[in-house]
């Protein structure tokens, strides 16, 4: 089983078929998302959900919001809302109908719900973070190619500017301010903007993999960001 985050694992089923186990859902136990096939008249993927609550009660429906597109299906902390995002942009379902309350042009390759039913939202240079309503509440952007990552634990990093890169919490606040040279200096894969190809964090470090296969560990105790309610 592969974990998607810290509270969701992935199971596939079969081609395009997938579990989706919820370890701290309170409302929710598992939702299987069963591929059905291409559509050729409507241009998209339809889908089978069956969504399975702890008290033993099941719903299953079917819909053509889903596609194959996307890293995961999340739920809110009361089990009324299933998110996901398709390559029409990032979606909000009735999690007992299938019924589609809103759908957004805004994509994600990397989802985290929040505690508060927030959902922090990777894309290409930014991050940002919508409400149960769809809204962006708040958002972090870059001017560089290739610069935003989810690092695991609820984190992404993202670089700020020419000097700072950063590791952000799933509400998009900044924790850790890291300089530039503090990376390697690699030389850089077409297309691969700085080099770097994936990072992952891991005991108060960021582990750094690069596309020349170099690995580079970053002790991040000293690039801490102290809280402002720190004397």
């Amino acid at each position: 089983m592969k974990w998607i985050n810290n509270n969701i694992g992935r199971e596939c089923i079969r081609e395009y078929s997938y579990r989706f186990i919820y370890k701290t859902n309170t409302y929710v136990n598992l939702i299987e998302k069963e591929y059905l096939g291409y559509d050729c008249y409507t241009d998209k993927e339809n889908f089978e959900v069956t969504v399975f609550f702890h008290d033993g009660q099941k719903f299953s429906w079917k819909s053509n919001v889903l596609d194959s597109y996307g890293d995961g299906l999340y739920v809110d902390s009361k089990g009324r809302f299933l998110f996901g995002c398709s390559l029409n942009g990032l979606y909000c379902l009735d999690i007992k109908t299938g019924k589609k309350i809103w759908q957004k042009r805004k994509m994600s390759m990397s989802t985290v719900i929040n505690e508060d039913d927030t959902l922090a939202c990777q894309w290409h240079k930014q991050l940002f973070l919508l409400d149960l309503d769809g809204n962006i509440t708040k958002d972090l952007k870059t001017n560089y190619d290739c610069s935003v990552f989810y690092i695991e634990d609820d984190k992404f990093l993202i670089r700020i500017d020419k000097q700072v890169w950063s590791i952000v919490s799933s509400h998009i606040d900044r924790q850790y301010d890291i300089p530039n040279q503090a990376f390697l200096e690699v030389k850089e894969k077409r297309g691969s903007g700085n080099g770097i190809r994936f990072a992952t964090f891991r005991n108060n470090a960021l582990i750094v993999k690069y596309w020349t296969d170099q690995e580079q560990t970053i002790d991040l105790t000293q690039y801490k960001i102290k809280s402002q309610d720190t004397p």
